[in-house]
């Protein structure tokens, strides 16, 4: 997952639409980091910049992992919809043999 930019022209810190996708991307984050069993990789090099993946993670997390991801995409999907010039969603998943289950 890739998270960029601010939302909209508001000063950092007031935009609602922001502060909503970065409290999504960051407890989705939390979520993972906290998971006995998974192995996360994160960068967050710049302001307003959030990168993070999975490297690895237990066969039976699987579920699990479906529904956190779930959530976050469909959070992020509502803030599209209601905010289509201030969100947009993006999919790549040429990184995906990269994760790997045990």
């Amino acid at each position: 997952m890739k998270a960029e930019g601010h939302a909209g022209n508001v000063i950092a810190g007031n935009n609602i639409i922001c502060a909503a996708s970065t409290v999504l991307l960051r407890s989705a984050y939390r979520a993972l980091s906290l998971k006995s069993g998974i192995k996360t990789d994160i960068t967050a090099e710049i302001e307003g910049e959030l990168y993070f993946r999975i490297i690895d993670y237990r066969v039976d997390h699987a579920e699990w992992l479906k529904g956190i991801t779930d959530y976050l995409i469909t959070g992020l999907k509502d803030l599209e919809s209601e905010f289509p010039d201030s969100v947009r969603i993006v999919k790549d998943l040429s990184e995906n043999d990269s994760i790997r289950s045990q």
